[in-house]
């Protein structure tokens, strides 16, 4: 692990990282007056590696020869999505714990039509924080249907983009900008990814300006039922201590 302290942030890909971490410094510019972005060091387990991926922990155990955790949780998982999350997540944070203290893990996934996910993360959060009393925070978050629905909830449209999402709210009869759960990840003209793709000409600066200069009361809003708002405020009830705020 580095010298300086790390976030360790658990996602599936390039494109999630962006968009986590673009939410999660948003969000915490609100509340920590001491934030600034050069703070916070997003990453994986090695130097140069920018996350860890959720399909490669097992491997990454094994690579590494850390001991895995068995057992029951305590309480009720219910839903079998949420029983595979938890013991996934419970990996991942073992793999983070075993490779060196963070100074602080973000698990986020997509939740694919299984929003129950984000129940299986906070089981495993609170096995873990109960069997290492970690001294660091642990921030989990769901985006339902994915991570292009939160990116979505940022978007406010420019004078020329204005016909481009009146032509989606006419086609999808609902606004996506609004109501982002509504889309899916299924092949259809709901895919949240074609949805973002056609109103922000794929352009990823596009993408970056919906959680940088959104308003965050809109973010907060319209992420109500896709799980940007719960994630929002994750970061700022968990990383904010990290900058002394409260």
């Amino acid at each position: 692990m580095p010298e300086l302290p790390a976030v360790i942030v658990v996602v599936e890909g390039n494109s999630d990282v962006r968009v986590v971490r673009g939410f999660a410094e948003r969000a915490l510019l609100e509340v920590a007056p001491d934030f600034t972005p050069e703070l916070l060091e997003w990453r994986g387990l090695d130097d140069g590696t920018p996350f860890v991926r959720w399909s490669g922990v097992l491997e990454e155990i094994r690579k590494r020869r850390i001991v895995r955790r068995y057992g029951h949780f305590e309480g009720t998982v219910s839903e079998d999505a949420a029983k595979i999350y938890a013991h996934q997540a419970r990996n991942a944070l073992t793999l983070c714990h075993a490779c060196g203290l963070p100074l602080a893990v973000v698990l986020v996934c997509d939740a694919d039509s299984q929003p129950e996910r984000l129940e299986g993360l906070k089981q495993a959060r609170a096995d873990h924080e109960s069997f290492y009393e970690p001294e660091y925070p642990i921030v989990v978050g769901v985006a339902d249907p994915c991570r292009e629905a939160w990116v979505l909830c940022g978007f406010e449209p420019r004078d020329h983009e204005q016909p481009a999402l009146l032509e989606k709210i006419r086609e999808l009869t609902f606004d996506p900008t609004r109501a982002a759960h509504k889309l899916n990840t299924n092949n259809s003209p709901r895919h949240a990814k074609r949805v973002l793709e056609f109103l922000t000409n794929g352009d990823v600066y596009r993408e970056e300006l919906c959680w940088s200069e959104a308003e965050f009361l809109t973010l907060h809003s319209s992420g109500l039922e896709c799980g940007l708002q719960a994630y929002l405020e994750e970061v700022q009830q968990r990383l904010v201590v990290l900058f002394g705020a409260k």
